[in-house]
């Protein structure tokens, strides 16, 4: 059932480390997504710090980080966003 699962992908310019109230109802949305067996979660978020993973899979979602690694990152998101 794998190649028919339907990815879902979550713009956020802020995600771990950096979270206040939006960013958690975004993880909530991700952990919650993860139950259903016909998807897939991606979050797509701005980099802001360099020693942050590009990449990473933390449950059960992906989270993948664009940018530079600069504070910068949350302005260029909206341009480097997929």
């Amino acid at each position: 059932m794998q190649e028919n699962k339907k990815k879902i992908i979550i713009f956020s310019t802020f995600f771990e480390p950096f979270m206040s109230g939006a960013e958690g109802c975004v993880k909530a949305i991700a952990e919650a997504g993860t139950q259903h067996p016909y998807a897939s979660i991606v979050i797509i978020t701005a980099l802001i710090r360099l020693g942050a993973p590009r990449f990473e899979i933390k449950n059960g979602f992906a989270i993948k980080r664009i940018g530079v690694g600069l504070p910068l990152d949350k302005w260029l998101f909206i341009f480097l966003a997929p």
